[in-house]
């Protein structure tokens, strides 16, 4: 069984101390506060061990977990690399992209895998979805955020992971366009990406909302998918009856604990030596088109 630890600035959530104490694959080690924010009692909250040094839990483990990914962990990914072991990251998109690429660089050096966090590819309603996906030609992927915890690079981010399931070819070419921020941070995201198998994809992050919406219409020959994953809902348009009973009620998917799946994934490349990138379940294809979207940005505003 491999040996797992977190590091973080924050307590983990209840979504990540479950899954890793009750996982088959991995034995927890502990968890690193780093800069906590916290009171001692807020660190014990889900009775996981904490350990005095994040150099202890490198020497101890086989891998390490860092969900937020900033400059004030970037060294101790570093000294994670340079020790040889593997390594799960959420969202780099916070970092400098010239520090990401080194750090990609530093486990193939080191013979390791750095696998970027994939949460949404691992939900419930997209994969019951799949069965029904056929090499759709476009897709429509919207998520508007109430949640002030959540930047728009997060929900950007979370955006591209269907748009990166659905379709696993490279990107040909990216338009990215903004309304001018304010205070230095846009507020709306919209990108339209094209896919070399000729497939488009249309995807829009807003901070502007009346309520959390995250929802994906997937448009294929006479059919489109409408994926809800806010309540967990799938809509079909266009199924005959041997393909699904009735396609004019919505399918309810029971909700899953995604990064379960996802940790099952890293400890099974971990053990089988799959330390390539593997677009489906790296999570790299998803950081470098968010890096790319974020890279080509334009700033309009409408013409009165």
């Amino acid at each position: 069984m491999l040996k797992i630890g977190i590091v973080g600035r924050d307590p983990v959530s209840n979504e990540f101390s479950d899954a890793i104490r009750q996982s088959s694959d991995f034995s927890f080690e502990g968890f690193f506060i780093n800069y906590p924010t916290g009171s001692v009692a807020e660190t014990c909250l889900h009775n996981l061990p904490s350990v005095a040094s994040s150099e202890k839990l490198i020497h101890t483990c086989d891998a390490l977990f860092f969900p937020d990914v900033n400059h004030e962990v970037y060294h101790l990914i570093t000294l994670t690399l340079k020790h040889s072991k593997h390594v799960l990251i959420g969202n780099p998109l916070n970092l400098d992209f010239g520090f990401v690429d080194d750090l990609f660089k530093l486990a193939e050096e080191a013979n390791v895998l750095l696998k970027v966090i994939q949460t949404i590819q691992y939900s419930s309603v997209l994969q019951a979805a799949s069965q029904y996906i056929r090499n759709p030609p476009y897709l429509e992927i919207r998520k508007e955020s109430l949640n002030s915890g959540e930047s728009l690079i997060e929900t950007l981010y979370h955006c591209i992971q269907p748009a990166v399931y659905i379709n696993q070819t490279d990107m040909k070419k990216i338009q990215a366009v903004s309304i001018p921020p304010d205070n230095g941070t846009p507020d709306v995201i919209n990108a339209r990406i094209e896919f070399n198998n000729g497939c488009v994809a249309n995807v829009t992050s807003s901070m502007y909302a009346s309520s959390d919406r995250f929802l994906c219409r997937i448009h294929q020959e006479k059919q489109s998918i409408d994926i809800d994953f806010t309540d967990h809902s799938i809509n079909l348009t266009g199924f005959d009856e041997s393909e699904y009973r009735n396609s004019s009620d919505p399918i309810r998917v029971e909700e899953n604990y995604p990064f379960a799946d996802e940790l099952s994934c890293f400890a099974g490349n971990i053990l089988n030596n799959s330390f390539h990138l593997n677009h489906a379940q790296s999570g790299y294809n998803t950081y470098f088109i968010s890096r790319k979207i974020l890279e080509k940005i334009s700033y309009v505003s409408p013409i009165l």
